[in-house]
């Protein structure tokens, strides 16, 4: 499930979802606690997963702590290295 803006509650499937492929831009005083390797810390957003297309990168990591999200992001995160 996910609030919407509105207020209402959409039950069902990330990609039925009003969010499913548009991608999320944060201005760039939003995040804190940049770390080295495509990593910061952020406020929860309740859109952001893994999978999502953030600021032109792709988030491949969530992880909550308190009252932020612990990030992890990569430009290609499906090439081999």
């Amino acid at each position: 499930w996910q609030q919407q803006g509105d207020g209402k509650v959409f039950v069902g499937s990330w990609a039925d979802s009003y969010w499913a492929g548009r991608p999320l831009e944060l201005p760039s005083g939003y995040t804190t606690d940049f770390g080295v390797s495509n990593r910061a810390k952020i406020a929860c957003i309740p859109r952001l997963r893994p999978g999502v297309l953030l600021n032109g990168h792709y988030a491949t990591k969530v992880e909550l702590s308190g009252n932020f999200m612990n990030l992890t992001w990569s430009a290609d995160p499906w090439t081999s290295k």
